[in-house]
């Protein structure tokens, strides 16, 4: 597990507390506003390369993983909803899942 220390932690200084609160407060705010939009916000770069990150095993390790090989099987989109994507970013995914596909195989492979 964890290394473990001797150091124990008193409270935190009330500085330290205000500005806990004030980022909490701010993420509950955006949050509240996230769920409360009309429209659903494009997805950044990171979001969809976690996306295809996330997928890319998912044909190769249908029997060890078929959830995920079952959810993603004929699954069209580009994203985890149907939302506007843009097109560099799709490409560079599309490329990165191509990429781990092919480690996946070759580690596969490997295996046996």
């Amino acid at each position: 597990m964890g290394v473990t220390s001797n150091v124990t932690m008193g409270p935190l200084p009330a500085h330290r507390v205000r500005e806990n609160e004030r980022e909490l407060q701010a993420v509950a705010e955006a949050f509240l506003a996230a769920l409360q939009r009309e429209a659903r916000a494009k997805p950044g770069l990171f979001d969809v390369m976690a996306l295809h990150i996330g997928r890319s095993p998912c044909d190769k390790l249908g029997e060890s993983a078929p959830a995920e090989h079952a959810y993603w099987a004929g699954k069209g989109r580009r994203y985890f909803v149907d939302v506007p994507v843009n097109l560099v970013y799709h490409a560079l995914g599309v490329v990165m899942e191509w990429y781990m596909r092919r480690q996946v195989r070759r580690d596969l492979r490997e295996v046996g």
